[in-house]
C-alpha cells in the first residue's frame, strides 16, 4: 500500500508540475499574442513609404537626366544635320536617353506597340536624320509632361491613355536614332 500511495503522490506531483508548465506556456503564448503590434506595423509602413519615396526620387532624377541628355542630343543632331556631319554620335545619345523613357513607360503600360520599319525603306541617310530630328522635336513636349506627371499624386486618365502612343513614338524614334550614320 505504501508503494501505491507513493506512486499516486508522485503521479499527482507530476500532474501538478505538468499543469503548472502548461499554464506558464499558455500565459507566455497569450502575452506574445497580446503584444501591441501597432508600433511594429507602423514602423514597417513608415520604412516601406520611405523606400518608395527614395525609389520615386531616384526615378525622377533618372528622368530629369535623360530629358537633359535628350535635349542635348536633339541639339547636337540638329547641328550635325545643318553641317552635314556624322549623325552617329547624336543618334546614339538620343537612343540612350529614349531608352530611359521607354523603361519608365513600360512599367506603366500593359501593351507594347509594334514598330513597322518598312515605312523607312525608301529613306536616304539624310532623310532618316531629318525624320529623327522632326520626331524628337515632336516628342519633346510629351516627355516634359511625363516629367511633370511623375511629381503628381494623382494621374490623369487621359495622360495614362496617351502613354501607349508616346511609347510607340519613342520606339520609332529609338529605331531611327540607332540607324543614323
Amino acid at each position: 500500500m505504501e508503494k501505491e500511495a507513493a506512486q499516486r503522490q508522485e503521479e499527482q506531483r507530476r500532474a501538478v508540475e505538468q499543469e503548472k508548465q502548461d499554464r506558464e506556456r499558455g500565459a507566455k503564448a497569450l502575452n506574445d499574442f497580446l503584444i501591441d503590434t501597432r508600433t511594429q506595423m507602423a514602423s514597417a509602413v513608415n520604412a516601406a513609404e520611405a523606400q518608395r519615396q527614395r525609389m520615386q526620387a531616384m526615378q525622377l532624377d533618372r528622368i530629369r537626366i535623360a530629358f537633359k541628355e535628350f535635349e542635348s542630343a536633339r541639339t547636337e543632331l540638329s547641328a550635325a544635320l545643318g553641317f552635314k556631319a556624322k549623325l552617329k554620335d547624336p543618334g546614339r545619345k538620343l537612343a540612350k536617353s529614349t531608352a530611359v523613357f521607354l523603361d519608365f513607360i513600360k512599367r506603366s503600360s500593359k501593351e507594347t506597340p509594334r514598330l513597322d520599319p518598312s515605312e523607312f525603306k525608301d529613306f536616304t541617310p539624310s532623310d532618316l536624320g531629318w525624320e529623327t530630328l522632326t520626331s524628337a522635336e515632336r516628342i519633346t513636349p510629351h516627355l516634359a509632361a511625363v516629367m511633370l506627371m511623375e511629381n503628381e499624386l494623382t494621374v490623369d486618365v487621359g495622360f495614362v491613355n496617351s502613354l501607349s502612343k508616346l511609347q510607340a513614338e519613342l520606339l520609332r524614334l529609338q529605331w531611327m536614332a540607332q540607324r543614323l550614320k
